[in-house]
């Protein structure tokens, strides 16, 4: 875990005074998932956003949902690792309209 974002979880909890306690040591902080930068979305996780938008009927954004969404599927969907995970769809749809072209 990277100490900042440690951080920023304990100010949270603290501003917000939420009655929860985090254990650290269970989470796992995936990188490398946004080599092509910011903005930027390879052809393959253009396929899998369309793909699961076909099979769902859920719209992920090509710039941060679409992405994270990416290395859910790499690591728990595709049984590189083994778990229990909920993954969250939080938004970004804006991205999805600028990048309509590809879809």
């Amino acid at each position: 875990m990277f100490p900042i974002i440690q951080s920023i979880v304990e100010e949270c909890i603290q501003k917000y005074k939420l009655r929860v306690k985090v254990d650290f040591t269970l989470l796992e902080l995936m990188d490398g998932f946004s080599e092509e930068g910011y903005k930027q979305t390879s052809p393959e996780k253009i396929e899998l956003i369309k793909q699961f938008a076909k099979q769902t009927g859920i719209i992920l954004d090509p710039t941060y949902t679409g992405k994270a969404f990416y290395a859910f599927s790499e690591n728990f969907l595709n049984g590189k690792k083994r778990s229990n995970i909920l993954f969250l769809h939080t938004g970004g749809l804006f991205g999805t309209f600028a990048k309509s072209n590809l879809y």
